[in-house]
């Protein structure tokens, strides 16, 4: 597995920032694709699980679908057709909210929940290529990390 020195060997950075954002697309695209690999076994898409344990996390009062999209990771996803092949898989079900009759509520079935609770047995490997990271090098990550989303999100 090469290492990102030798990703980048043959690139010119303007300066650090640049190398480091540079790095931070590059290993959250690794990342994702680690992901990918970890929910393959269970014929799932990351987006799929993301939506899939924010439900069972509010299961039994459900989420409604414009709110869905804060617990994705890529928010341009098509929220609307990803509950559709939930919904085809008997995953979750749509109903209307009984507060407000004009907003639809996604909630998990208990086919949902075994699904959600099969796939969580295996969730720890998502974690295993931060798990080699001290409690003090995950603080520090974290410290930056929540910069960089501070001033793009500005």
């Amino acid at each position: 597995m090469a290492t990102l020195t030798e990703v980048f060997k043959n690139i010119v950075f303007r300066n650090e920032q640049h190398k480091a954002f540079t790095s931070v697309v590059r290993v959250a695209s690794v990342a994702e694709k680690h992901i990918s690999r970890v929910l393959e076994p269970f014929n799932f898409h990351p987006q799929q699980y993301r939506i899939l344990r924010a439900l069972r996390k509010a299961h039994p009062a459900g989420i409604r679908v414009s709110d869905l999209k804060a617990f994705l990771v890529d928010t341009k996803s098509d929220v609307p057709r990803l509950i559709d092949r939930l919904e085809k898989a008997g995953l979750v079900k749509r109903r209307s909210d009984k507060k407000d009759k004009r907003t639809t509520l996604v909630v998990i079935t208990e086919k949902g929940l075994d699904k959600a609770m099969e796939i969580g047995k295996h969730e720890d490997q998502f974690y295993v290529p931060v798990d080699r990271l001290s409690v003090e090098q995950a603080r520090q990550l974290n410290e930056l990390l929540e910069a960089m989303y501070k001033v793009l999100t500005e």
